[in-house]
């Protein structure tokens, strides 16, 4: 079986806590340059999704080819180097190290200049050295936070840190760009900036884009169809519109359509 056509392709995915079913038969097509929301409420399975596509946690059946490869079984590390790139619920930054290490951190794992190199700081190592700082700038730079690029991360605000977690997860340079509420903890205007970070981001470099997040003015503004996760198992899906008025996502989370539409937590 082949599946040429779609970057990613997710085939009746199952996880199974032992007597616990927190996925049940969750299938997804992505293709090139879309970007699409995956909603619900907490312990909807969002998140166990995002740690089974990112290799974090191993499905109990059900399979997902990402360019085609069957990456089911991949390790996180194997699931980076084919280009899948994640955020994570709790920031994960190096809290003593600057902006600008912890995003070329991303470049170091995936590139290294060998053992030699960096023990004798050769020519090879300077110059290589000197590119990854520059395209650690650039990232900085798109996520905004060119003037905060020495500061330790454990001293920024909460929403700046949101920021570099991104930035370093696109310095790894993925095809696939997975962010797990990256507006948590977010004020609006906070909110509002990375709403307009993720659309740039989207645009200019034609990324792919899955995004859990429970801010639904983002994601019904941000997103180009989305997915509602129920108890582990596929509600709903369609275009923001579609899901706003679905009948079934009405009745389970907003009570009546008359009621805020982007009350969906």
């Amino acid at each position: 079986m082949t599946h040429k056509k779609h970057l990613l392709h997710v085939v009746d995915l199952v996880k199974r806590f032992g007597g616990l079913v927190a996925v049940s038969d969750y299938s997804l097509t992505l293709e090139q340059g879309e970007l699409v929301g995956l909603i619900g409420p907490n312990g909807a399975g969002k998140t166990t999704v995002f740690n089974l596509l990112s290799g974090v946690l191993k499905s109990s059946s059900g399979n997902f080819f990402f360019n085609s490869q069957n990456i089911t079984k991949f390790s996180p590390a194997q699931t980076a180097r084919v280009g899948i790139a994640r955020t994570f619920q709790n920031i994960r930054l190096f809290e003593d190290l600057s902006v600008l290490d912890n995003i070329k951190v991303a470049f170091h794992m995936h590139h290294g200049k060998g053992f030699l190199n960096t023990i004798f700081h050769t020519k090879k190592f300077r110059q290589t050295e000197k590119e990854i700082t520059q395209k650690a700038m650039e990232f900085a730079e798109l996520m905004n936070l060119t003037e905060l690029i020495h500061e330790p991360a454990k001293k920024l605000p909460y929403g700046d840190q949101r920021r570099v977690e991104i930035a370093r997860a696109l310095a790894t340079n993925p095809k696939l760009l997975l962010l797990d509420e990256p507006a948590a903890g977010m004020n609006p205007q906070e909110t509002a900036e990375l709403m307009r970070t993720i659309k740039e981001i989207h645009a200019k470099q034609d990324m792919t884009i899955l995004i859990v997040e429970h801010d639904m003015r983002l994601v019904m503004n941000l997103c180009q169809r989305l997915q509602v996760l129920n108890q582990g198992q596929l509600l709903a899906q369609g275009t923001p519109e579609e899901i706003q008025n679905s009948p079934e996502v009405i009745k389970a989370y907003l009570g009546s359509p008359k009621e805020n539409p982007h009350a969906i937590c």
